[in-house]
């Protein structure tokens, strides 16, 4: 599957009680000689360390 942009969404808990709630979205881009952006397919090892790294915090 190409993934051009990732969507996470997260809960801040202290104890019990929900004190916070959020949402990511991560896309990657590359910039072409005139400066223009455009949407590339994200890295599998970087898509990886994202979703790594929002489940364990």
């Amino acid at each position: 599957m190409v993934h051009f942009s990732n969507f996470f969404r997260y809960t801040v808990v202290c104890g019990e009680t929900t004190i916070g709630t959020g949402t990511v979205t991560a896309a990657c881009v590359r910039r072409d000689a005139d400066g223009v952006m455009k949407a590339v397919e994200i890295p599998a090892e970087l898509l990886a360390r994202l979703r790594a790294r929002l489940e364990s915090a």
